[in-house]
């Protein structure tokens, strides 16, 4: 093996750097036209997700999005249910019903504004619909008559 004598302060190293596509560094060190040459790569691997990583959080990331769904139809249901309640307090205050049945049918709103307060969170859609429908039958008939409009348009 050849081995080159340098004075002190005159040596001399040739350093060769190298990015390559996946973010490695190679750095490569030796002598100018010397066979004594060593060589390193450079990874930072922390903070980085494994394929098996990454696709776990593909796969929560759409169950949370059906979980994101399932909220939105909750709480567009609730805020038409809630719409319907306002528009069917005014149509039975306007309507030609006794003022006894119109208290009555007050009564009935009242008892839909706490089930709509009570179960928010934890009613489907569908079954907002069937209370909703529950409902606009109840006071219909406490009136005597039909409010002859669909007011609320389940998705």
């Amino acid at each position: 093996s050849t081995q080159s004598t340098w004075v002190r302060g005159d040596v001399q190293i040739e350093v060769t750097v190298t990015v390559d596509g996946n973010g490695l560094v190679h750095v490569t060190a030796g002598e100018p036209g010397g066979s004594a040459k060593d060589s390193l790569t450079i990874s930072d691997h922390r903070g980085q997700l494994s394929k098996e990583e990454i696709a776990l959080l593909v796969e929560e990331a759409k169950n949370f999005s059906i979980e994101d769904e399932i909220q939105q139809h909750r709480i567009l249901a609730c805020k038409q249910y809630q719409e319907g309640l306002l528009e069917l307090r005014k149509w039975v205050a306007c309507s030609k019903a006794k003022e006894a049945k119109q208290r009555k049918a007050q009564l009935l709103i009242n008892d839909g504004q706490d089930w709509i307060s009570e179960n928010r969170t934890r009613c489907s859609p569908k079954e907002i619909e069937n209370e909703w429908d529950r409902l606009i039958t109840a006071v219909q008939a406490t009136v005597g008559s039909s409010w002859g409009k669909k007011l609320l348009h389940w998705r």
